[in-house]
């Protein structure tokens, strides 16, 4: 009988790990300001909401949650960008027109809802 409740515990344990579609893998530890031209996805948002950056700038998406993020171009000037980003990681996109660019993340919002926010290029 023991053996079994061990097995249990270590399907649990495995489980609890795994980080597919926004399944929980961890802490966040506290909310992290994000560097110049960074964006951070913390906490189920995307911090800043709205990031104001000059033409020719790279702007650095880096997921500090527990959850596995996407970042989906929804409108703006300039060609399409979208990648998904686990734990840890990071996407980086260079804004090279002028102009308001909405993006979200399929997993935890829409365009309009949820997890959405906006890079304006000056």
């Amino acid at each position: 009988m023991r053996l079994s409740g061990m097995k249990s515990v270590v399907l649990v344990v495995l489980g609890a790990a795994c980080n597919l579609n926004g399944t929980r893998v961890g802490g966040s530890g506290g909310i992290l300001t994000p560097p110049p031209n960074g964006v951070y996805m913390q906490d189920l948002t995307f911090d800043p909401d709205n990031l104001t950056v000059a033409v020719g700038t790279t702007v650095t998406w880096t997921n500090k949650d527990v959850y596995t993020h996407t970042v989906i171009y929804s409108s703006g000037p300039d060609s399409a960008f979208s990648d998904t980003v686990v734990v840890g990681a990071s996407f980086q996109h260079t804004f090279k027109t002028a102009g308001t660019y909405q993006y979200y993340c399929g997993i935890h919002g829409t365009p309009t809802t949820g997890m959405h926010a906006t890079v304006v290029v000056q």
